[in-house]
């Protein structure tokens, strides 16, 4: 693989910088103080935890990272903008469309799932992204696009706690370090953003 399954989630976390970026050049939509403040603190988070975990790692790797970011930033964008469509139709078209994009290079890689991966495959779908796509889609009617994609950095950065509570497995210090940054700059969007809007 071109980089970790760690470093592609927290290079696909890069979306809310690219959606505030789209909001302030296609509509006009600067981001507001306590945006700007959010985003310098979730940076400086994501740079700490970066810093450590890309060394070695491909160019190639990172810029497919990066590319992810964009795209989710797309869909983020994409589903808002649609918020008056039917959440459930919305993301089974979502979904049908990407399963059709990717069948041709499974069929190229050659290898077909036995029928138990098929029914994990299929579990994995419709738990793991239909449902939360369904209710991530919902939010956005009353939820602004850069308001949702910081909301969405909660879950990358309880990830550690959740592994350490399976498995053990200690979160190294910069990961905690970054972590505590993007909780701090949530903090300052959500709660002190509010306040001074008030």
């Amino acid at each position: 693989s071109l980089t970790t399954a760690a470093n592609a989630i927290w290079l696909q976390c890069t979306a809310p910088f690219w959606v505030i970026a789209a909001g302030w050049l296609w509509f006009q939509q600067p981001p507001a103080r306590a945006d700007r403040a959010a985003l310098v603190l979730i940076a400086a988070g994501m740079s700490v935890i970066l810093a450590f975990e890309v060394r070695g790692q491909t160019t190639a790797g990172v810029s497919w990272g990066v590319v992810s970011g964009v795209f989710y930033a797309a869909v983020i964008v994409t589903l808002r903008w649609l918020r008056d469509l039917g959440t459930i139709w919305l993301v089974a078209v979502n979904h049908l469309v990407a399963a059709a994009v990717l069948l041709p290079l499974v069929i190229a890689a050659g290898r077909t799932p036995s029928l138990t991966q098929l029914f994990v495959l299929c579990a994995f779908g419709l738990l793991q992204m239909a449902i939360p796509y369904v209710l991530f889609a919902r939010g956005l009617r009353s939820v602004p696009a850069a308001e949702a994609a910081m909301i969405a950095l909660v879950e990358p950065v309880v990830m550690p706690l959740w592994v350490l509570l399976a498995w053990g497995e200690r979160p190294a210090i910069w990961t905690v370090a970054g972590a505590a940054l993007i909780l701090l700059g949530l903090v300052v969007r959500f709660r002190i953003g509010r306040c001074l809007a008030v």
